[in-house]
C-alpha cells in the first residue's frame, strides 16, 4: 500500500500524533516510522507566566458585529467550537451562515466530507445567500476532502484561516487527528460538527473534543444554544419549529347562526 507521510511536514508532534491513520499506509511500516523520526522536533516547553501578565495582556478578538456575539460571545481569532445536533435540526444552516460571516473577515474552508458537491450543499449555499453575501474566492468547498488532503491544503501559505469540517463522525476525526490540527495549526479557526446522541456529540472522540473547544453549540429543531467560554449567549432560532402541535380530537365543533 503506497505510503503518503512523506507529504506531512508537521512540527512539534509526538509519533502516536503524526500517524493519523487514514493515509493508505500500513501502521508502524518502515517508511511511516522513518518519515516520523525524520519529522519530530524538540518539543515545545511549556513557560510559566505571572497572573498579573495574563491579566493585562491584550488578546486579539474577531471583530463581530453585535448579533453574533450575542449568539458566541466574542471570540479570539483562534477559537475552537463544535456545531451537533440530530439529523435535519439545523446544524449545516447554522454552519452555512456562520460560515458567511466569516468571509467577510477572511477566507472560508469547508470541508463537505458528508455531503459533498451536489443540490443538497447546493440548496445549503442558496439558503444562506452565498452567492450574493460572499465575495468570489472567499468561501471554497472541499468536496470530501480526506485528513491527509485537508492538511496537506491547509499547510498552503494562503490557505483559509477558518476551516469547517463537516462532519466529524462521517470522515471519522478522532481526538488525536484534531490535536494534530490545532497543534500544527494554531492560528486556524476550526469549526466541528457532529452527529448527537441525545443532548451530547456523538461517539467518544466527539465527546472528548467537545471538552477541547471554546465554543459548544447545539442546535436542534432549529434552535440554537451556545455554551461560550467568551462571554453570555443567547438562545437564536434558525427557522419555525417543525415540530406538529398536537390537537385535540373527539371534539366536534358547532356551527353557530348570526
Amino acid at each position: 500500500m503506497a505510503c503518503m507521510c512523506s507529504r506531512w511536514k508537521p512540527t512539534n508532534l509526538r509519533p502516536s500524533d503524526f500517524y493519523d491513520g487514514n493515509h493508505d499506509c500500513i501502521d508502524n511500516c518502515g517508511s511511516c516510522n522513518t518519515n516520523r523520526k525524520k519529522s519530530l522536533k524538540k518539543p515545545t516547553m511549556g513557560k510559566l507566566i505571572s497572573a498579573h501578565t495574563v491579566h493585562d495582556n491584550i488578546y486579539r478578538t474577531l471583530p463581530i458585529d453585535e448579533r453574533w456575539e450575542e449568539i458566541i460571545g466574542l471570540p479570539e481569532s483562534n477559537f475552537r467550537m463544535i456545531i451537533y445536533g440530530e439529523s435535519g435540526g439545523g446544524k449545516t444552516t447554522f454552519a452555512m451562515e456562520l460560515a458567511v460571516m466569516l468571509t467577510t473577515l477572511g477566507k472560508v474552508y469547508y470541508n463537505s466530507s458528508e455531503q459533498g458537491e451536489g443540490k443538497s450543499i447546493q440548496d445549503a449555499f442558496k439558503r444562506a445567500g452565498v452567492k450574493e453575501k460572499c465575495a468570489k474566492g472567499s468561501f471554497m468547498l472541499a468536496d470530501r476532502h480526506t485528513f491527509a488532503e485537508m492538511v496537506e491544503y491547509l499547510e498552503k501559505k494562503r490557505s483559509a484561516p477558518f476551516v469547517i469540517i463537516d462532519s466529524l463522525n462521517y470522515m471519522k476525526l478522532t481526538e488525536a487527528q484534531y490535536k494534530v490540527l490545532i497543534e500544527a495549526f494554531p492560528k486556524k479557526v476550526f469549526i466541528i460538527i457532529s452527529w448527537s446522541d441525545g443532548k451530547s456529540p456523538k461517539g467518544d472522540h466527539a465527546k472528548a473534543i467537545e471538552y477541547m473547544v471554546d465554543i459548544k453549540v447545539r442546535v436542534n429543531d432549529g434552535e440554537v444554544i451556545a455554551l461560550s467560554r467568551f462571554g453570555a449567549t443567547e438562545p437564536y432560532r434558525l427557522f419555525p419549529s417543525k415540530k406538529v402541535k398536537k390537537v385535540a380530537t373527539g371534539q366536534q365543533l358547532t356551527l353557530l347562526e348570526g
